[in-house]
């Protein structure tokens, strides 16, 4: 089918086809590479730009993560697995703020775990924000309040308390000297 229509524009042309054999074979690599042939043929590849996040997210293969991610946000920048993934790719790659960006992102959509993408940008914020992350951390403990990692970095972030020595105060005047005897 590829062959004879390679340019096939149609939901259940022969790449996505091939994806869901080599899907139901087990092959993740083959259908990785199916999808990345729908994807670079057509503009509306969204499913196949999903399931290649996926893939390339099980993968750890970042740099194809990153890329699926962006031609899908370019079809439909409101999905909020995306972001998600976006995030993850950042992170892992050690860029804190492209995490960060994508995570705030997800914070206006609305995400499906709050507490957890609160705590995440908290986590990445703390180098270099304590006040944002401290307010992000406060955020998640508001919901899950028994949330254990959330108070370990919320200790984290407390400033320190300044160390001040005790400044000794004078006697009162007339303290220092014995009552008068009857």
């Amino acid at each position: 089918m590829i062959t004879l229509f390679p340019e096939d524009p149609e939901p259940t042309n022969g790449y996505q086809l091939a994806a869901q054999a080599y899907r139901g074979l087990k092959q993740p690599q083959e259908e990785a590479a199916m999808l990345r042939e729908w994807m670079g043929r057509t503009a509306d590849a969204s499913q196949a730009s999903l399931r290649l996040i996926e893939l390339e997210t099980e993968a750890r293969q970042w740099p194809g993560v990153l890329l699926a991610v962006k031609r899908l946000l370019a079809i439909d920048p409101f999905l909020k697995r995306p972001h998600e993934a976006m995030a993850a790719a950042c992170e892992a790659q050690g860029d804190r703020e492209g995490a960060v960006v994508a995570l705030k992102h997800l914070m206006t959509l609305g995400p499906d775990n709050p507490v957890q993408v609160n705590f995440a940008l908290a986590r990445l914020l703390q180098p270099t924000d304590a006040r944002a992350a401290r307010l992000h951390v406060l955020d998640a403990l508001a919901e899950a309040p028994r949330f254990r990692a959330g108070h370990e970095l919320l200790l984290k972030l407390q400033s320190p308390a300044p160390v001040s020595t005790p400044v000794p105060t004078p006697p009162p005047a007339g303290a220092g000297t014995p009552p008068p005897a009857p």
